[in-house]
């Protein structure tokens, strides 16, 4: 049977920790070690890095957040599921085993997300990143008017690519069967070393603003 856990206070500092509850929401007050966690939601801010050792099992929401955006967030175990994600960190890494779902993502220096199955976004979303490194069998994001998606460089690779950003869009490393890009507001560029690979068709829409690719 799974229970309800809700441990705030300031001072919690745990050591290494693994969880099985219904609803759980934790924070502590150092760097954040799980070496397993299963719930229904997921809720855990770390004063410091938050690293999954082992596997997270979360069936639906699941908000990570470390030291207010300030530290890194790493679960990198093959066998991760979650419901829709929100992460707050410096350097996030998280990959999941199906399909994953960004429902509010913020990376100030470098988001890596691996998904075995398609990376999408919920209606609304926010995901705003430096250096984005993204793999699944195919990615949709910004693709409502509500969403708000942006990064500074994104590196890709799935079967098919479509991404709506809010700004500019710089491209690095990009390989897809079929690749369609949007910007709301900016150019489409790509950094000096850019690589762009793409099988089958691309389609690039800036509207009014410039396409720069070469």
């Amino acid at each position: 049977m799974l229970f309800r856990s809700t441990l705030l206070s300031a001072a919690n500092n745990f050591g290494s920790l693994a969880i099985n509850g219904a609803n759980v929401s934790l924070f502590e007050s150092d760097n954040t070690l799980l070496t397993g966690a299963t719930a229904n939601r997921l809720t855990f801010e770390s004063a410091g890095d938050i690293v999954a050792s082992g596997t997270l099992t979360i069936a639906g929401d699941t908000n990570l957040k470390a030291a207010d955006g300030a530290a890194d967030i790493t679960a990198e175990d093959a066998a991760n599921t979650f419901g829709n994600l929100i992460l707050d960190g410096s350097v996030v890494t998280v990959t999941e085993s199906g399909d994953m779902v960004l429902a509010e993502v913020g990376a100030g220096s470098v988001l890596n997300l691996t998904s075995t199955g398609t990376l999408t976004d919920i209606a609304g979303s926010v995901v705003a990143a430096g250096v984005a490194n993204l793999a699944a069998s195919d990615i949709t994001l910004g693709d409502t008017e509500d969403d708000t998606v942006q990064f500074s460089t994104l590196n890709m690779s799935a079967g098919q690519i479509d991404i709506t950003e809010t700004g500019s869009m710089r491209l690095g490393q990009v390989s897809a069967d079929t690749l369609n890009l949007v910007t709301r507001g900016g150019d489409i560029t790509e950094t000096s070393d850019a690589v762009v690979t793409v099988s089958t068709s691309t389609s690039l829409d800036s509207g009014v603003n410039n396409i720069a690719l070469a």
